[in-house]
């Protein structure tokens, strides 16, 4: 019964990525540059569908700080550091968002949340807040 599993998930990711999933899967995420949920999209699949069988497949992950959602959010961070913006906001979601985006390599929310003795929940409650600050922040700078 399990080896008839087995052959039928190979055969699922075979009929959505051709003869050589492993190296279809690389193409797409490393050379095309695409993340896992437009892989998904791609393919009629979901994102931790395409998760799963990159992990089954070995296939490697980016580091979390090389991801296109971190890169942008990190840019927008930058800019508001180098405005001043940064200066307006709390202490403390000034030393998170300064060891999340501003420090190589960045520090993942638990980590974050361990210094601070605080959830990492907490850690992500304060970051999201400080983003829409920074947006709202940057539209109206835009805007002029």
């Amino acid at each position: 019964m399990e080896e008839r599993k087995k052959e039928s998930w190979w055969r699922r990711v075979k009929k959505s990525l051709g003869e050589n999933p492993q190296q279809e899967l690389q193409r797409l995420y490393w050379v095309e540059g695409l993340s896992p949920e437009e892989i998904g999209k791609k393919i009629g699949k979901r994102k931790n569908t395409v998760l799963r069988w990159m992990k089954k497949l070995g296939v490697e992950r980016k580091p979390f700080w090389e991801q296109s959602k971190f890169r942008i959010r990190r840019e927008k961070v930058k800019k508001a550091w180098e405005n001043g913006f940064l200066e307006k906001l709390p202490a403390r979601t000034q030393e998170i968002l300064k060891a999340r985006y501003l420090s190589y390599p960045p520090k993942a929310l638990r980590e974050i949340g361990k210094d601070l003795k605080v959830s990492f929940q907490r850690v992500n409650a304060i970051e999201n807040s400080a983003l829409k600050k920074i947006e709202k922040w940057l539209e109206e700078r835009s805007s002029f």
